[in-house]
């Protein structure tokens, strides 16, 4: 998520627009012309979607894993960079090669949320969806490696799923589509967040809201759920979600405030996205993981773009009761406390 980022790649033509965010990084800004200079040098493409003026795990991703050398150099043997942005700041924007493209692309590749890194072959094909990861270059390279092998090996699978479902027809039983729709979910529910092997499934999955409307066979429980976990925001689902849990006792109402918050991209819907989490919380968030999550976005959002201090500061208390924080909140919560509760030896700056 960010046009922060150092972009790898010296040699990719001359012709192809780059963004240079670090002396020894470039990462082209133009999809087509990415895909043409990996077709030419027989490499795979690392799409970075990003939101450069207002992400905060954006930044760090930069900080923290593109900016290094270390990077540099892993990146440069297998992909072509490339740094898709949608900032908020119209100064940025004009500086977006391309900004209808990127939108289409997003779309293509149901971007929900910033950072979204996608490894891909040269025709487009994706293998790999990921985002920020902890950890430092070397982590970062060995996550990606380790996407690759397991991102082919799902594309696989997938592929004869779907083929086992297409050989189903008019005459087989009613039991007979239930109980392969049900081999196909266990296998569905099985993949790792960002696994490749999701999206050909969707529509599949999507199948057991019409096979079971009323929810008599527990079949549409279970395809909302595994849908809203897979990142799946519309209209249909949201209903339906809303409808099956409106008080959040099985825990589907909090996968539709996180789909929604994951879901934000201008600041416009900051607000909004907030006002949902503030409601989810009343009714009690029942996965930890959920809330550390949630809360952690609704501090960040009032903190640094609402100008919402009261409510920066109940969501950042929140997220610091919780055990297990992750280095990346312990820093974002240091940094909220230290500019919105300075202490005697840091006073507050005049006008704060």
């Amino acid at each position: 998520m960010n046009i922060l980022n150092s972009f790898l790649a010296a040699g990719m033509i001359a012709l192809a627009p780059t963004i240079s965010l670090a002396a020894e990084a470039e990462w082209i800004a133009d999809f087509d012309e990415a895909a043409a200079v990996a077709k030419a040098e027989g490499k795979d493409l690392l799409v970075d979607f990003t939101g450069s003026d207002w992400c905060y795990w954006c930044k760090k991703l930069h900080d923290e894993v593109f900016a290094f050398e270390e990077f540099d150099q892993f990146a440069a043997e297998r992909y072509v960079l490339v740094a898709l942005d949608f900032p908020n700041d119209e100064a940025i924007k004009a500086l977006v090669p391309n900004p209808e493209r990127n939108r289409e692309l997003a779309t293509q590749y149901e971007v929900r949320g910033y950072p979204t890194i996608l490894l891909m072959t040269a025709d487009g094909v994706v293998y790999g969806r990921t985002g920020y990861q902890e950890g430092g270059p070397a982590k970062y390279n060995e996550h990606l490696l380790e996407l690759t092998t397991k991102g082919k090996a799902a594309l696989r699978t997938s592929k004869a799923l779907i083929a086992e479902w297409a050989a189903l027809t008019e005459q087989d039983e009613p039991s007979v589509w239930a109980s392969t729709w049900a081999r196909i979910m266990d296998t569905f529910e099985g993949l790792e967040d960002g696994s490749v092997a999701i999206t050909p499934l969707l529509d599949i999955v999507r199948a057991g809201l019409d096979m079971d409307p009323e929810n008599k066979a527990g079949m549409k429980m279970r395809a909302v759920k595994a849908l809203l976990g897979a990142g799946q925001v519309d209209e249909q689902l949201l209903t339906a979600a809303k409808g099956l849990d409106p008080k959040n006792a099985n825990g589907l109402y909090e996968l539709v405030v996180q789909s929604q918050a994951r879901a934000v991209a201008q600041i416009t819907d900051l607000a909004d996205a907030i006002a949902a989490i503030t409601k989810l919380d009343e009714m009690g968030i029942k996965d930890q993981a959920i809330a550390m999550e949630l809360y952690g976005s609704a501090a960040y959002w009032s903190w640094k773009h609402l100008d919402n201090s009261e409510d920066a500061l109940m969501f950042a208390r929140k997220l610091q009761a919780m055990e297990g924080l992750d280095e990346g909140n312990q820093m974002m919560l240091k940094e909220l406390f230290s500019d919105l509760e300075p202490t005697e030896e840091e006073p507050a700056e005049e006008g704060k």
